[in-house]
């Protein structure tokens, strides 16, 4: 009866290590499954155009009064392509001091991608949202804008392009699919 007890204790005590086993794994799988996707999730990468989209948005945008319009320019030329600095400063360069003089506060801008309308190797076309405060409020306005790749491979920041809000809301709206 002795031995019996002792078969019968040893296979309970190896079954509970199996399941002890098992559920540790188990568990360790879920933890290790939730943590990674979060962290995947978490780390989506940045599209370097979007990024240079954005930025030059919001160079453009952000106007800081007290360091005036030749600190301006500075900001927004650094993130934009050789021609886009030069239509900035050649079409909106007087508008804005014009705007700093008027208003004598900053202007702040934030900018978001929101779609890749045409892709090429060197250039893209994304449909940002933007807002502003300071001297006039905008709040949630679409613009299309165009982002040009140079030689070093760097995204910068080249127009703003005259497209409708309805058209872009139009090229943000995704279409059905065509029925059989």
């Amino acid at each position: 009866m002795k031995n019996n007890l002792k078969s019968t204790l040893a296979i309970v005590v190896l079954f509970a290590a199996i399941a002890i086993f098992i559920l540790t794994g188990a568990a360790g799988w879920l933890v290790n499954t939730i943590a990674g996707r979060t962290a995947a999730a978490a780390t989506q990468e940045v599209d370097p155009a979007a990024a240079a989209a954005e930025v030059g948005m919001e160079a453009l945008g952000n106007v800081d009064y007290e360091a005036g319009i030749d600190a301006w320019l500075e900001k927004l030329c650094a993130v934009s392509t050789a021609d886009g600095c030069e239509m900035f400063t050649d079409m909106s360069a007087d508008k804005v001091a014009e705007n700093m003089e008027t208003y004598k506060t900053d202007q702040t801008c934030t900018a978001t991608a929101l779609k890749a309308v045409s892709v090429e190797e060197n250039s893209q076309i994304w449909i940002l949202e933007y807002s502003a405060t300071g001297w006039e409020e905008v709040t949630s306005e679409l613009v299309a804008v165009a982002v040009e790749r140079g030689e070093d491979g760097v995204w910068k920041f080249d127009m703003i392009l005259p497209v409708p809000q309805d058209a872009l809301v139009e090229l943000l709206t995704p279409t059905p699919a065509p029925q059989k």
